[in-house]
């Protein structure tokens, strides 16, 4: 059957109709547009916004997290330039922070707090303001500072930048041995005699040294005053110095006796085995016992040393003096060379020869001291 064949009225209630199948006649519903409008979801507006939205909140949130980021960085960096050239974060200095500060600016608040500060004191119904300087006492603001600068700066680097990681820097403002009561005594008119430490000279045979005993004194007693001073100074001014009532006392040497043969023995070894300088198998010169007692004092162990110095115990070596020594009376040495072997050496006018000397050659040559140790 072809599909001419097929009938196709209209059926009245909009179907159509398709007889002579074989079965009973098959009823399709006409299809209508409209059943598309239904189940197609339609677009919403309000829902594209809040897409577009939330990417727009992402980017802004990315934005935000670099910026913080980059700002970071850039504080860090810009904290450890600073922190390069001042106190780092936790560094006080007797119990005052110190973070933050520079070199000078501490320097300049330990000598203005210095400059400014007194004791009162009475002694027998006579009032007097002292200062530092009437103590005799010089304050090493720098050395000071320079203990503050490196406070912390070996430890890792987040405990070194951490403002919780404390340290204090507990050092002495003065030295007490260096405290002088004699004008002190002036301003009061009480008479005073400064006790001397023992000292070393060479003795006339230049093979040992002795030992001049120190000697006591008498005078004010300044204990009390020095602690007020202390007070004052390492508060930074906040304390206020108390009224110290003065006294007469017996003052003892800084160094003792027993310290000062205690130096003797160490000085007389080096006497024994001088420091020699040599060219080649021969000692051309040495440094001696005029050297050595041109270089050594007795120091207390609280004073400071000087760049070139180095002590054992109170006994103090002077590497400028010791340096001095060599150019004055090493320095120029004149060689006399036989069939290249030494047979005259000249230092400074004295002369080490061999009397084997027959026909010389003459060579100047300058030789470096080697430096004296202590043992």
């Amino acid at each position: 059957m072809s599909l001419n064949d097929m009938d196709s009225p209209e059926s009245g209630n909009g179907k159509f109709a398709f007889p002579n199948m074989g079965d009973d006649p098959k009823v399709i519903s006409q299809v209508s547009l409209d059943s598309f409008a239904e189940t197609a979801d339609p677009i919403d507006d309000g829902a594209a916004l809040t897409v577009n939205a939330s990417k727009k909140r992402h980017l802004l949130w990315l934005w935000i997290v670099l910026a913080v980021m980059l700002l970071l960085g850039v504080v860090s960096g810009g904290g450890y330039w600073f922190f390069q050239s001042h106190a780092l974060p936790g560094v006080t200095l007797w119990g005052k922070s110190m973070t933050g500060q520079s070199r000078d600016h501490i320097i300049q608040e330990i000598s203005d707090t210095a400059e400014s500060l007194t004791v009162p004191v009475s002694y027998e119904g006579t009032s007097k303001k002292v200062t530092l300087k009437d103590l005799g006492v010089a304050i090493d603001a720098e050395s000071i500072a320079e203990n503050v600068m490196n406070a912390k700066r070996n430890d890792s680097f987040f405990q070194k930048y951490a403002f919780w990681t404390r340290e204090d820097v507990d050092v002495e403002s003065f030295d007490d041995s260096r405290v002088s009561a004699q004008t002190v005594g002036d301003m009061l008119g009480v008479q005073s005699v400064s006790a001397t430490n023992p000292s070393l000279q060479l003795n006339a045979d230049g093979t040992a040294f002795d030992v001049t005993p120190g000697q006591q004194g008498t005078g004010i007693d300044v204990t009390d005053i020095v602690k007020e001073a202390k007070n004052v100074l390492e508060s930074f001014g906040k304390q206020t110095a108390q009224m110290v009532t003065l006294k007469n006392k017996v003052t003892d040497p800084v160094i003792t006796d027993d310290q000062a043969n205690e130096a003797k023995a160490s000085a007389d070894a080096w006497i024994a085995k001088p420091v020699a300088i040599k060219i080649g198998d021969h000692k051309v010169a040495e440094f001696g016992a005029q050297s050595i007692a041109s270089a050594i004092t007795l120091e207390s162990d609280g004073e400071k040393l000087s760049d070139n110095q180095t002590r054992k115990g109170v006994l103090v070596v002077d590497g400028d003096k010791l340096q001095q020594y060599y150019n004055d009376s090493i320095k120029s040495i004149q060689i006399i060379f036989q069939n290249g072997q030494c047979l005259n050496i000249q230092v400074i006018g004295r002369l080490i020869q061999d009397q084997n000397v027959r026909r010389t050659h003459q060579h100047t040559q300058k030789k470096q001291s080697s430096a004296l140790t202590t043992r």
